[in-house]
This record gives C-alpha cells, sequence and structure tokens, in this order.
C-alpha cells in the first residue's frame, strides 16, 4: 500500500519538523497558529498507530475472523453482509492506535475537517459528518464528533475532560498544547482567557474534581486552574454544581503579555464572596466546622494528601449554589487563598438541605475580617467580602 497525493495538493508536515526543538519562544509562537494550520488543511494524516517517529502509517495487518450471512427479507429480497469478530473501535483503544493517548495531536484531530487514521489493521476515515472504517463502513457517530461541532466556551468542559486524559512529554506543555483550539473558540467568542479558563465562564470553571490526584503541576498556572495538576480532571457543568452564582467575580489581574500561554504564575482572581467558613481537617474526606459540624464528600484535589493535615485550617468559599472550594491562606497578603480542593454536595439527598443551611448561616463558622482583603488595598466600595484566589 502507497501513500499518493493529488496534483496541486501541498504536503506540509509538523511537530518535530517545523518547530524548533527545546525553544520555548517558537514553541508558543507556533503553537498559536495550530488552528490555522489544521483548521484549513485539505486532510489530515494521522500514523494512528506508531507508538514513535521510527515507525509509519503501515504494518502487518492480523485476519480478523470473518464470515458471510445470506438473508433474505419480507420481499424475497435477499440481502448479503459481511461480518467481522467484534472488536472495540481502535480510536477508542490506545493500545492499538497510540496516538490518541498523546496531548499534541488533541487539537490536530479536533480541528482538522478531514482525518485520515492508519490505524494498525485498518484504515479509518473521519469528517465532521462521519467516522467510517473498513470494518464499520456504517456511520459511526461518536462523541468526539459531536465536540468537533463544538469547539466553543459551552463545550470548553467537555474539551478539557477529554484533553486532561492524555500524556504530554514535557508538562509545561500542557497550555500550550490547547492553543489552536483556543485560537479557534477566541475566533468565535472574542471572550478573554487565562490559564485554560474563558472569562465567561470563569467562576463554573474553578469548580473542578480529579479522579485521582498526582504530582502538582510547576507553578507556572495559578492553583485555580484544571491545569494546575498532573491528572486527568472534570470540570464540573451547572446541572452539578447549580446555576445561581453564589460568588461574583470582580476581575483578573494577569501577567502583561502577548502571549496567553506564557507563565501564568501571577494571574490573581479577585472575587467577591459571602462569608467564608472555618473548619480543620479531620480526615482525608472531611472537614469540621467551627461549630462542630462534619461535612464529608470533600475531595482535597490540588496537593498531595501530606501537604493537608489534621492542623491544616482551611477555608470553605461557595462559588455557586451547590459548588463550594477549598481553600488555604498564603503568608503573602491578607486576604489571599490558594485553591486546595473542592467540596461536591451535588450527591446530597434533599433532607439534608436544611443541614447545609445551618451550617452556611451559623456565625460561628464564618471567618472575621481579617480573612478578607482589607478596603483600603481595593476599588470595590460595595463589596463587603473581597479575596483574592492565585
Amino acid at each position: 500500500m502507497q501513500l499518493k497525493f493529488v496534483k496541486g495538493w501541498k504536503l506540509d508536515t509538523f511537530d518535530s519538523l517545523c518547530i524548533i526543538q527545546d525553544d520555548e519562544e517558537d514553541w508558543a509562537k507556533e503553537s498559536a497558529t495550530m488552528a490555522d494550520v489544521y483548521g484549513c488543511c485539505l486532510l489530515n494524516i494521522a500514523a494512528s498507530s506508531a507508538r514513535d517517529s521510527s515507525q509509519g502509517c503501515f504494518f502487518k495487518r492480523k485476519d480478523l475472523p470473518r464470515c458471510h450471512v445470506s438473508l433474505k427479507i419480507d420481499n424475497d429480497t435477499n440481502v448479503e453482509y459481511d461480518l467481522m469478530s467484534g472488536a472495540r473501535h481502535p480510536l477508542y483503544d490506545t493500545d492499538l492506535c497510540p496516538l490518541e493517548s498523546r496531548g499534541w495531536t488533541f487539537q490536530e484531530r479536533l480541528l482538522s475537517p478531514r482525518t485520515v487514521h492508519f490505524a494498525r489493521n485498518e484504515v479509518i476515515w473521519e469528517c465532521r459528518i462521519k467516522l467510517v472504517s473498513e470494518t464499520s463502513p456504517f456511520n459511526s457517530r461518536e462523541a468526539f464528533l459531536v465536540l468537533k461541532d463544538l469547539v466553543s466556551i459551552r463545550n470548553w468542559t467537555n474539551i478539557v475532560s477529554q484533553y486532561s486524559n492524555r500524556r504530554l512529554t514535557y508538562e509545561k506543555d500542557r497550555l500550550i498544547a490547547l492553543a489552536g483550539i483556543v485560537q479557534a473558540v477566541w475566533s468565535q467568542t472574542k471572550d478573554g482567557y487565562c490559564a485554560g479558563i474563558w472569562y465567561d465562564n470563569l467562576g463554573e470553571l474553578c469548580w473542578w474534581n480529579y479522579e485521582r490526584p498526582e504530582k502538582v503541576f510547576p507553578k507556572r498556572v495559578p492553583t485555580w486552574s484544571w491545569a494546575f495538576i498532573k491528572t486527568p480532571c472534570y470540570p464540573k457543568d451547572s446541572y452539578e454544581i447549580g446555576s445561581i452564582k453564589v460568588s461574583k467575580v470582580l476581575k483578573l489581574e494577569r501577567p502583561r503579555s502577548d502571549n496567553p500561554f506564557s507563565d501564568m504564575t501571577n494571574a490573581v482572581l479577585w472575587l467577591s464572596c459571602p462569608p467564608l467558613l472555618v473548619a480543620k481537617v479531620s480526615e482525608p474526606d472531611r472537614v469540621t466546622m467551627r461549630n462542630g459540624s462534619a461535612i464529608t464528600s470533600v475531595a482535597f484535589t490540588s496537593y498531595p494528601s501530606d501537604m493537608v493535615d489534621a492542623e491544616t485550617c482551611v477555608f470553605i468559599l461557595r462559588l455557586m449554589n451547590r459548588g463550594e472550594l477549598i481553600l488555604r491562606r498564603t503568608e503573602n497578603s491578607q486576604g489571599e487563598y490558594e485553591r486546595i480542593g473542592a467540596w461536591d454536595h451535588s450527591r446530597y439527598l434533599s433532607e439534608t438541605t436544611t443541614l447545609l443551611k445551618q451550617v452556611f448561616n451559623d456565625r460561628t463558622n464564618h471567618a472575621g475580617e481579617s480573612a478578607y482583603v482589607p478596603r483600603e488595598r481595593h476599588e470595590f466600595d460595595d463589596e463587603q467580602h473581597v479575596i483574592t484566589l492565585v
């Protein structure tokens, strides 16, 4: 089998051949053009079963058991079928298609209007309306295709969930490898963007959970960003955390830079919020309030468990009507916090609503004035409680 190209088509190759390796400036510059490169291409050719650059598109195929079936239907018409043994679709199986486990290839597949996947045992065609293969010539509408139709802020939580499951050789590329998708979304919305989160969804998207807490990402992004941790993450949607904003984003301070994917360490989120609740960690998934009430379903997802112990004083920030963040005070300035986890009470039964209200409304649990940014340090005169997240 050979690859042949239509006369007049231009063949481009990217990644290691076109971007200067180990050059952060060139990576940032070229990665931001990926929306145009892949979004405007005629055809993306993916060596989906290649484990590295030493392998290509073609492999010795494994014969799949098959049989021929002839059926007669009601009007005496014969229907012929070739049946093959059932197998997991190769694009769902990273053992068969290692390319699907790599972070940099996520936007290549998502942005390209057409992709031919060369898998180990078959060729797969994918476009914006179809996903067909040699073993399954019938159109298979799958979740990834739905994403391709909705490269938007509204669908950003799904994009983050799928992308964060992929691996990167260098964790510093976690935000850069999304640059093409960010550019595609921005071209539709013109919304502001910082550290993997859009201004339009800033409050909601600060509320996310991890399947398994892992190593802390080198601090190039703020703790409130999903990109802070090296592990698959799952932002919550409004159905899970509620649709009513209890806290309000006042402003976002970010480093002055023409590159939205540069070091975001100093990005600061200013919030107006109801009284913070003060608690202490009593168990790995439980905190105890000042009034003695115990709260379960707490997930300390931003730090390894050995960084949060029974002596740690934490603060609970009500972000949405069913979504809270767990914060730890920094030593830098008054009213400044890091995000160290989340409290998910979306699974609580309705009869616990009264208990939750008691916890929120009991002034014994409320933090004092020293927990907030002093009024002389901010310009938000109408806001009673102002804090910053870093």
